[in-house]
């Protein structure tokens, strides 16, 4: 009875600190003890509705049996190109490097390449990244040494209780959650429970939304349209001036401290490619892109991704499946290996 009780209280410590720290977290999942709260898709994880449950596919390198090309391309970019959705191994360029867009970098631009800088949002945050001119790469003639990790588990700790840990990417609740009540069982039940709300109340997670045939699932984000992130939210013509102004200031500041050249590429939102009759879709890509005097050369993902409508997109996740990324990735690929101006 007491190994019994030390083993309870062993798995309740573990759990406690697997949710204060990130850096136990990190590690419990490095030894299989954390299951992915991400594996049926993040639209799922919100609504638990078993219809939508879906394995996220594994893809096939982009660049795989192509020649590499003289190319040193740099991404500013959000979840579509994060590291293990997209790695260097998808592109043809000889070098690559990612950053988010949450996440300034520093970075040595690699002249004896042709640099490229790629500037990749989703639609839902094309408004916030460009309400003024972006910076998140600082170009330095040689990277300082990466700080020391001073994240440990006395300093999450310490975070936990006073919120000051602004790099954490979940919160602790969301790390106790997902250590307590992510495996099958709990899922069981929380499908059960999401399944019976929808039938009886008609409700699901007050964060995502059904298409108008219970076919698809979006985020709220993107089909309210009293939020800046929808497609349906209105876009004054003076706002897309604006967002065309500062791209432009922002390509014109990347070529002054180098860069050959600056690409731009919004990913539309789910709802703006398989469901834009909800409203009145604001068009933001088209606007953008199609601006007099737009100097970004445009990876235009709407135009590729349009025709296929549902069948580029994840059933269970707002991101695009292996189709809409092949799709995409052809054609960056393809501009890569065109040959440098």
């Amino acid at each position: 009875m007491k190994l019994v009780r030390y083993a309870l209280l062993l798995m309740a410590l573990i759990a406690f600190l697997g949710g204060c720290s990130r850096s136990v977290y990190v590690s419990l999942a490095e030894l299989g003890m954390v299951p992915d709260d991400f594996r049926y898709g993040d639209l799922y994880r919100l609504a638990n509705l078993p219809q939508f449950k879906q394995e996220r596919e594994i893809c096939p390198p982009g660049g795989r049996d192509q020649p590499q090309r003289p190319v040193a391309l740099y991404v500013i970019g959000d979840s579509f190109l994060e590291p293990g959705r997209m790695d260097s191994s998808d592109f043809v360029a000889q070098t690559y490097h990612y950053s988010h867009w949450d996440n300034p970098a520093t970075v040595k631009l690699d002249t004896g390449l042709h640099t490229i800088l790629l500037l990749e949002t989703v639609e839902r945050h094309a408004r916030e990244h460009f309400a003024k001119p972006a910076d998140q790469l600082t170009i330095v003639e040689k990277v300082p040494p990466s700080a020391a990790n001073e994240s440990g588990l006395l300093t999450d700790l310490g975070t936990f209780f006073t919120g000051e840990n602004e790099t954490r990417q979940r919160l602790p609740e969301e790390q106790l959650e997902n250590l307590l009540f992510n495996n099958s069982l709990w899922l069981n039940l929380k499908e059960w429970k999401a399944a019976l709300t929808l039938r009886w109340f008609d409700r699901t997670n007050p964060k995502v939304a059904l298409s108008g045939d219970r076919q698809h699932l979006f985020y709220v984000l993107d089909t309210d349209s009293t939020l800046i992130h929808s497609s349906f939210n209105h876009l004054p013509y003076a706002e897309v001036n604006s967002l065309v102004a500062h791209i432009n200031q922002t390509a014109l500041r990347y070529r002054k401290l180098g860069f050959d050249e600056v690409w731009l590429s919004i990913i539309p939102n789910k709802t703006s490619v398989v469901e834009p009759q909800r409203g009145a879709y604001n068009r933001l890509i088209e606007r953008v892109q199609t601006a007099p005097g737009l100097t970004p050369e445009v990876i235009d993902a709407y135009r590729l991704l349009k025709p296929g409508r549902a069948a580029n997109y994840e059933r269970s996740d707002s991101h695009w499946n292996c189709r809409g990324r092949a799709l995409w990735l052809s054609e960056v690929n393809a501009r890569l290996s065109r040959g440098v101006k």
